[in-house]
């Protein structure tokens, strides 16, 4: 079985015993916890998987780099869809790279619903790019749970030569607000991807701050870019 679909009915143990599944897609709020994740991480030829991951048994006591562990058992793994919204992630350390798996096929990954006012998942999305060595197309649909947003914890430096080249072609950032860590992640990635033809950003400042648009804009105007070809479109 290549591709399966279902709706209704009980699935988990069904997925565990498709060894040749290549596609996975869950999204049905009917299947609300009866799919683990340790299950899916077993399925070595799944290719294309999206996952709303509040819908998985017991995912609200499990660490978001715990997540990224699991799905890193999938070695052929060439397209991820995260949604996170509705899910509560235990705290964990960030001192360290919380992404310590490799995906080293995948292409174009999606999250959405990474909350930026959450250090652990500002660390996670900063992290993932280290371990996509070969990721092409990159989206983030970002909110913020917390009305008091996060300090800075990435350094405004960045150095290439210790972090290694990225292969991105376009990102997508979607309600961004300009934070100094979105900031550094921009930075990094206009200038350790020579191949990047776009970084697509629609910021989720007031429309009637034209202001702070205004400077959002002209920072990231005047960051380096790796690549001569790479657009920054508002």
């Amino acid at each position: 079985m290549r591709d399966l679909r279902f709706h209704a009915h009980s699935c988990g143990e069904l997925i565990a015993q498709c060894p040749l599944l290549e596609r996975l897609v869950i999204f049905s709020s009917e299947l609300r916890g009866d799919v683990k994740l340790v299950d899916i991480a077993k399925l070595k030829n799944v290719k294309v998987l999206s996952l709303t991951l509040c819908l998985l048994h017991n995912m609200s006591m499990v660490k978001l780099s715990t997540v990224f562990q699991y799905l890193s058992f999938l070695p052929k793994l060439q397209e991820l869809y995260l949604s996170f919204q509705k899910c509560k992630f235990l705290p964990e350390d960030v001192a360290q790279n919380p992404v310590s798996a490799a995906f080293p096929f995948l292409k174009t990954l999606t999250l959405c619903g990474m909350d930026f006012s959450s250090v652990s998942m500002l660390a996670c999305a900063f992290g993932i790019l280290f371990r996509c060595p070969n990721l092409q197309i990159l989206y983030i649909i970002a909110i913020y749970e917390n009305f008091a947003l996060p300090p800075a914890i990435f350094p405004p430096e960045v150095d290439c030569s210790t972090m290694g080249q990225l292969q991105l072609r376009n990102v997508f950032l979607v309600s961004i607000k300009g934070l100094d860590d979105e900031v550094c992640l921009i930075k990094y990635m206009l200038a350790c991807s020579p191949m990047l033809k776009s970084i697509v950003i629609k910021s989720s400042i007031e429309s009637n701050d034209g202001n702070e648009k205004y400077k959002l804009a002209t920072k990231l105007l005047k960051l380096h870019r790796a690549s001569p070809m790479a657009e920054i479109i508002f």
